[in-house]
């Protein structure tokens, strides 16, 4: 178990609406999820930093895959329970429960996440939504993911697909924007992109500094009351659900930062030597905490992340799972356990 130690807040249109910093010893086998895009570096006397970077109904494809997978599977059932591993601020297992919303009373979430001040923030059932004023590349959240969600709040010039049309009704019902004031926030120009704008020859031009004006919004009351939110590390899931075991495990855009040796966004990023090792022995643990025919889901193209595309896949079938959605365009993000 890490020893986790919170550090701050902070959030920054670079990496995403809402970053959670927390500081954690580094143990021979620690999780370092320092580097990822945009993100500060920090190695000092053995201290890393964890970044955690999240959204409203973010990798929207596989929520709904997974939805319609319990509806068929689970629907029957007196309780169904889902575990959000890595929950950071809590928008990933709130998502979950507001697709289901209409199982009222048969749907049971536990969020875990190592760092206490996202666990904090996700029990609030209060999230941050920050907006780009006076930026030159203000369609940020058409490139990053964990970005896609600040038209909910904000708006958007662009014309809202049929999902993002479904996905602002659902956000209109079970949230209300607080009249909470915070601070106008400026994003800073790096010195990598002054040294940029100098070689340009235009100080101006190509990298401005950013206005992040931040909104609060809230869960409206008495909804969604069946997410719970824990600091603690997937490795100890059986202790942290009392032996009890889930439905669905969702651990999205995690397992390939403890299996490589840096999770920014690193095209020549390698898998560390044990890297395999490490994560048998976590879906070990995943499986084991698992319902028959119950689900593991990965982040949308998690398997991509890493030198070793095959190495996540190659380890599910080890271990007795089979892919739900693998397609011609891309690999498996749900997994479904089966009988050896």
């Amino acid at each position: 178990m890490l020893e986790i130690t919170p550090i701050y807040n902070f959030n920054t249109i670079n990496n995403g609406n809402n970053l959670s910093y927390a500081r954690y010893n580094v143990g021979n086998d620690a999780i370092s999820f320092s580097g990822r895009v945009g993100a500060e570096k920090f190695y000092k006397k053995g201290i890393e930093i964890l970044i955690q970077e999240t959204g409203l109904f973010r990798d929207w494809q596989t929520l709904l895959f997974v939805k319609n997978y319990i509806e068929k599977n689970f629907a029957g059932k007196s309780l169904i329970k889902i575990i959000s591993g890595g929950c950071s601020t809590g928008e990933e297992a709130i998502s979950i429960s507001i697709l289901l919303n209409h199982l009222k009373g048969k749907v049971k979430i536990l969020g875990i996440d190592l760092s206490e001040s996202a666990v904090n923030s996700a029990n609030s059932r209060k999230f941050k939504f920050q907006n780009a004023k006076d930026a030159k590349y203000v369609s940020v959240d058409d490139v990053y993911t964990a970005l896609k969600d600040r038209f909910l709040v904000f708006g958007t010039d662009r014309t809202l697909s049929a999902d993002e049309k479904l996905q602002k009704e659902l956000f209109d019902k079970f949230f209300d924007i607080t009249d909470e004031k915070v601070p106008l926030i400026e994003q800073k120009l790096t010195l990598w992109q002054k040294l940029e704008n100098f070689l340009a020859k235009n100080f101006m031009a190509k990298y401005k500094p950013m206005f992040c004006g931040t909104k609060i919004v809230k869960l409206k009351d008495g909804e969604i009351n069946n997410c719970t939110f824990k600091v603690g590390d997937i490795r100890d899931i059986e202790t942290l659900t009392n032996g009890e075991k889930s439905d669905v495990i969702f651990f999205k855009n995690a397992i390939y930062h403890m299996i490589s040796d840096d999770v920014g966004a690193n095209t020549f990023r390698v898998i560390k030597p044990n890297g395999e090792s490490i994560a048998e022995n976590i879906i070990k643990k995943l499986k084991n905490n698992l319902n028959e025919n119950g689900l593991i889901v990965f982040g949308e193209e998690e398997v991509f992340q890493t030198g070793d595309k095959d190495l996540v896949p190659r380890v599910m079938k080890r271990l007795g799972f089979e892919p739900l959605n693998e397609t011609e365009e891309h690999e498996a993000n749900v997994w479904r356990k089966i009988s050896l």
